[in-house]
């Protein structure tokens, strides 16, 4: 038998061989369309009639936890509209939230609350490392008002020189650019391989199969390229802080 050391790290692994073992659409006779869209529904299939399951396998991936570090190894993201929850301060996700049109405002404090707790494993001894992509637009729309960005924005400053944290700003001036389709997120475990991740207002979709996650990682390896580094990202957000948001 397999020991699992917690109830995360054998959901985790669960899921994760779900989407190891799904069928591959792979026949040469039909379109890539058609094989993706088939894909897409298999994989939405996995746990679509247990919600359960899928709410507990997207906790248990992204746990605060050290038995699930074996299986993940480095997460990076690309955000064009708005600043990634594990970054944000709670002011920010108070007013990005009351802005959502699925947030009940009776639940406002718990998701803040669970977003924060989210947060924690970026406090931990030996964090995951992640590479946020953020595209420099995301400071010119004042989420909460000057005072609440301005604080955002040094914030952000100071996750930056985490060994674990690397924000890196996709400039404006760089016009069109490889994760103009949308945010997505790209997480490499360490057993089995990669997975990419989208997610709508209604619902979040893992990729799985090489024809899925082979675009993905071109994104970000493009994105790498043309990306402001960490040094100059952090010059970029204290200028934009000054300029946008002093007093």
């Amino acid at each position: 038998y397999t020991y699992f050391p917690s109830k995360n790290k054998l959901i985790a692994e669960v899921y994760l061989r779900l989407l190891k073992d799904a069928p591959a659409h792979v026949d040469v006779n039909e379109t890539a369309e058609v094989r993706v869209k088939a894909q897409l529904r298999d994989l939405v299939l996995l746990v679509a009639n247990r919600p359960q399951l899928a709410d507990a396998c997207t906790m248990a991936i992204m746990a605060d936890e050290t038995a699930v570090d074996d299986v993940r190894a480095h997460i990076a993201g690309f955000q064009p509209s708005f600043v990634p929850g594990l970054l944000q301060t709670r002011d920010y996700t108070e007013a990005l939230l009351s802005r959502s049109t699925i947030m009940p405002p009776a639940r406002l404090a718990e998701a803040v609350r669970a977003r924060e707790d989210r947060q924690k494993i970026l406090d931990r001894y030996d964090p995951p490392s992640f590479t946020f992509f953020l595209h420099e637009t995301i400071f010119n729309i004042p989420v909460g008002g000057p005072a609440i960005m301005s604080a955002h924005m040094h914030h952000l400053i100071r996750m930056n020189v985490r060994s674990s944290v690397a924000i890196r700003v996709v400039p404006a001036t760089l016009g069109a650019h490889p994760g103009q389709a949308g945010s997505c997120r790209l997480m490499e475990f360490a057993e089995f391989g990669s997975v990419a991740y989208i997610e709508t207002e209604a619902i979040g979709l893992f990729l799985e199969t090489r024809a899925e996650i082979e675009p993905y990682e071109r994104i970000f390896l493009e994105l790498g390229a043309c990306s402001l580094d960490v040094s100059q990202s952090q010059d970029r957000i204290a200028e934009l802080a000054v300029r946008l948001y002093s007093e």
